[in-house]
């Protein structure tokens, strides 16, 4: 009879882990960021002000003057939503670990909250002025690479032509959030999509035109247009919202209130978790900024 030893077996364990693919976050330097510190807790507001505009009126010679009602925009930026992380590692199994499970999982808990963050800044789309919103009379538009009407270059020239309309700058950042099947559309417009051409292949590598280091998610120029490339584009049932805009037209308020490893009463055990205080505010006039091409 064969001698079974198989629990005497020494099991190996590699230290290696298998890398995480996480997503490529873009949005956070695109955004208004000077009422961190302001808000600290769930409800705080803070009243936004707007300066109105002034009317210019012929000037008759010995006609009485009367002077203009200054009326400035009040509105409020709320921080509402509040979003944690929490989980224990028992001392068992920290001593019997060859893996740093909090290191590790301290890690993994920033990616999600960063992931949150990215969501929570797309979300704005909502807000964008009507007049900015491209869609097939309501429904998404289904893009291609060069068919006239439906390109996706022809679709970010009327987006430009959207930003003009309502007198935002042309001298300010200009970007566009697109998901990979868009880019792989725009990658086949040879045309129009500026990446490693007359720039020259530095470009392409640093993403910036003075050598400043390369932005997430950045894939070229068309149409004026910084494109990123990111999976978190909003979708509804029906299609996406490719999200446009310039500058910093969305103000977003983040607050990490909390961050803590506490040991646990009931059992031998370290616990981290960790709180985000964090809201978005697309201000009246900001809208102007922001747009969106609803695409199937």
């Amino acid at each position: 009879m064969a001698n079974n030893l198989s629990a005497f077996n020494a099991q190996v364990w590699s230290k290696s882990l298998v890398m995480n693919l996480d997503r490529t976050n873009v949005m956070l330097d695109k955004t208004n960021r000077q009422w961190d510190g302001i808000l600290q807790n769930v409800g705080d507001t803070v009243q936004v002000r707007t300066l109105g505009n002034i009317t210019t009126r012929r000037y008759v010679r010995g006609q009485d003057i009367t002077y203009e009602s200054l009326s400035p925009i009040k509105e409020p930026l709320t921080v509402n939503d509040a979003i944690m992380f929490a989980f224990e590692v028992d001392d068992l199994d920290e001593i019997q670990n060859d893996i740093n499970a909090i290191d590790s999982y301290t890690h993994r808990a920033a990616v999600s909250m960063q992931n949150a963050i990215e969501d929570k800044i797309l979300s704005a789309y909502s807000s964008a002025l009507v007049a900015n919103r491209i869609t097939n009379s309501g429904s998404p538009i289904t893009l291609t690479s060069t068919t006239v009407g439906t390109s996706v270059y022809d679709n970010l020239v009327l987006a430009r032509e959207n930003l003009a309309t309502q007198n935002v700058p042309a001298d300010g950042r200009r970007w566009v959030v697109v998901n990979p099947a868009t880019l792989s559309l725009l990658l086949k417009d040879t045309t129009h999509f500026i990446r490693s051409t007359a720039l020259g292949d530095g470009v392409a590598a640093q993403g910036t035109l003075d050598g400043a280091p390369r932005r997430p998610g950045f894939a070229g120029m068309c149409a004026g247009f910084e494109v990123y490339e990111s999976t978190a584009v909003p979708v509804d049932t029906n299609g996406k919202y490719l999200v446009y805009g310039t500058g910093q037209a969305i103000a977003y308020v983040a607050q990490l209130t909390t961050l803590e490893a506490i040991r646990l009463e009931r059992s031998f055990a370290t616990a981290v978790r960790g709180l985000l205080l964090h809201d978005i505010a697309v201000f009246a006039e900001a809208s102007k900024q922001l747009g969106y091409i609803y695409a199937a």
